[in-house]
């Protein structure tokens, strides 16, 4: 550890001096080596170990983040410079949608506290209270059971994309700000309506497509041979883009049969079906997350005489 400074930097972290805490007094070489550590160095090992968990057809990828990866703060004096941990974050997820499909698990796990170390055990709020200090034994054990867990138990990682999906599906109609009516940025919403019909809906449609594909119990639900909360999400996400991009959606029934065929199946549930047809089912509408504006679906294929 001595002789190599990179790696002492890797497992203790950098902190930043007082008198630097504003970004503007930031150098670029420290942000170089905080992005090199909570970025490329993630990346490198990725490249390094991923292929053999893929041809093997099982693994486990954990990466240890913080709270700062899930949203950006003013940094406190001492603390580190966390914004390239985002960056992890982000690869994590990218690589949940690349990998899960082969049998790999990948998962970000924020570890919001401090870990019990000789450092830590230094600092005013530990001294006071050692019970503020996480058991790194405890930590170790909890990312075993992650490692452990059957595949029929990922949902919670199949949920994540779906919520991105969300997200995505909101700023084809409010790329700009939310706080601008949608009148205000049509023109900029016609540009991100496209991208996301060509590029954005194939990419997750189709990582969807495969994880049905690839069940071992069976192509009816993602994971598993019974339904789950992901499944009911999937369901609101077909019935939602169908809403907003009704030509565009119809084009693709053909290509993703499996997500389709999972939709219906859904929909046929005697609960479900009544839950749909009762007052509580409240109808797509120009307010919520999934809104239909002519101008922002694909243009109706026509059909040859």
């Amino acid at each position: 550890m001595q002789r190599h400074p990179a790696l002492r930097e890797l497992v203790e972290g950098r902190d930043l001096p007082p008198e630097k805490e504003l970004l503007e007094h930031i150098p670029v070489e420290m942000f170089d080596t905080a992005q090199h550590i909570a970025s490329r160095g993630p990346f490198l090992v990725a490249k390094e170990v991923l292929p053999a968990m893929r041809k093997r057809g099982a693994g486990s990828f954990f990466f240890s983040n913080n709270a700062s990866s899930l949203r950006g703060r003013k940094r406190m004096t001492g603390q580190s410079l966390y914004y390239p941990r985002v960056m992890m974050r982000t690869l994590a997820q990218v690589l949940t949608e690349e990998y899960s499909e082969h049998g790999v698990h990948v998962a970000n796990v924020v570890i919001d506290g401090t870990i019990d170390s000789p450092g830590t055990r230094a600092l005013p709020k530990i001294r006071q209270n050692a019970d503020l200090a996480m058991n790194p034994v405890k930590i170790a054990e909890a990312f075993f059971y992650l490692h452990s867990q059957d595949r029929s138990c990922w949902t919670h990682e199949l949920q994540l994309t779906i919520a991105d999906l969300v997200a995505e599906v909101h700023d084809t109609h409010h790329p700009v700000a939310v706080d601008l009516y949608y009148e205000d940025q049509m023109k900029e919403a016609r540009r991100k309506a496209a991208d996301f019909l060509k590029n954005r809906v194939p990419k997750y449609l189709g990582y969807f497509e495969k994880i049905l594909a690839g069940n071992s119990r069976g192509s009816k639900y993602l994971q598993g041979a019974k339904l789950s909360y992901a499944d009911l999400s999937l369901f609101q996400i077909v019935a939602g883009l169908s809403y907003a991009f009704p030509n565009a959606m119809a084009r693709t029934a053909r290509k993703y049969r499996r997500l389709f065929a999972l939709h219906a199946r859904i929909q046929e549930r005697p609960r479900i079906g009544a839950y749909l047809a009762s007052p509580r089912r409240i109808a797509f509408n120009e307010d919520g997350i999934f809104r239909h504006y002519p101008e922002l679906d694909a243009a109706r294929k026509a059909r040859k005489t």
